[in-house]
């Protein structure tokens, strides 16, 4: 079965994950009104996987965003159903959503500005909570993404996750996949992974 070529740029999503045994979900980013956003590329046997989260850093109120960064490398399982029986949380932001389901073997990649300070710290309570989040996340190897239930195509869904399961898709290796570059070339990015840290206590974030 050919893999579909996919070329989905920033469409609303949210997150669910469990963690210490709750189930929890990453709907408001810093400032609300601006959505988390989900981009899925594939083409030939490779594939990117990426969230946008607005965030509003303390060291540089001029930066805006950080990235999910999934490698189909580390994706063991991708399911999908179109509902309209959704979780109360994700209602209000999408009231019918396709959910995502992800079995992840490693941790899921972070990225902000290269020019961000280490520890990296919120500027507001709000991407306080979001910094939280992100910490949980980096510890799951399940989750959840509810996207537009027109989104992609039953035929681009059913074709990825064979391709998932089949292990046939590579992360892109060009220069316009770089994700280094993600935040553009007068702010670029490094990739970065949350150490595992006593709850309660603000992850650090290290380069790799």
């Amino acid at each position: 079965m050919a893999t579909s070529t996919i070329d989905l740029e920033g469409v609303t999503a949210v997150i669910e994950y469990e963690y210490e045994g709750a189930t929890r979900f990453l709907i408001k980013p810093d400032p609300e009104n601006v959505p988390i956003r989900f981009s899925l590329q594939v083409e030939a046997a490779c594939a990117l996987f990426d969230m946008l989260i607005p965030i509003r850093y303390k060291d540089r109120t001029s930066a805006k965003t950080m990235n999910i960064h999934i490698s189909p490398l580390s994706i063991t399982s991708l399911k999908h159903s179109t509902t309209t029986d959704l979780p109360n949380a994700v209602e209000p932001i999408l009231p019918t959503a396709t959910c995502l389901e992800l079995q992840l073997a490693k941790s899921i990649a972070i990225l902000v500005p290269s020019f961000i300070k280490e520890p990296v710290a919120a500027a507001r309570p709000r991407s306080g909570k979001i910094l939280d989040s992100l910490y949980e996340l980096s510890h799951v190897t399940n989750l959840r993404i509810y996207i537009p239930n027109t989104a992609l195509s039953l035929n681009q869904l059913n074709s990825t996750s064979t391709a998932i399961a089949q292990r046939q898709l590579q992360p892109f290796s060009d220069v316009d996949h770089d994700i280094s570059r993600m935040f553009s070339v007068a702010s670029p990015a490094r990739p970065v992974h949350c150490k595992p840290l006593p709850r309660h206590t603000q992850p650090p974030i290290e380069n790799t």
